[in-house]
């Protein structure tokens, strides 16, 4: 659903102008960069539910649940923080 999104932008950004032709390289950018975290983040889902399964320990559960939902936490963080910059550089090129 995203991809289509952005691929319709590509398409808009390249009917407009060729001054705007500059801008599709970091659109293209963005979208590999938040498909690579994607990527990241159902890898890190997947050492978690590995750990559900595997370690019944309850310290070592409890210690491990916290390290993961803290690196979600942070990797949320550095999208939202993308996101807001690739916004302001489209803004700041217009």
């Amino acid at each position: 659903m995203k991809q289509i999104a952005i691929d319709q932008i590509d398409d808009k950004l390249m009917s407009q102008s060729s001054d705007t032709k500059k801008k599709i390289p970091a659109l293209r950018c963005f979208n590999h960069i938040n498909q690579l975290l994607h990527l990241w983040k159902l890898s890190v889902y997947m050492v978690y539910f590995i750990f559900v399964s595997f370690f019944k320990c309850s310290n070592l559960f409890n210690f491990m649940s916290s390290l993961i939902l803290n690196v979600l936490n942070h990797q949320i963080k550095i999208i939202i923080l993308m996101a807001l910059i690739g916004h302001l550089d489209i803004i700041l090129q217009q």
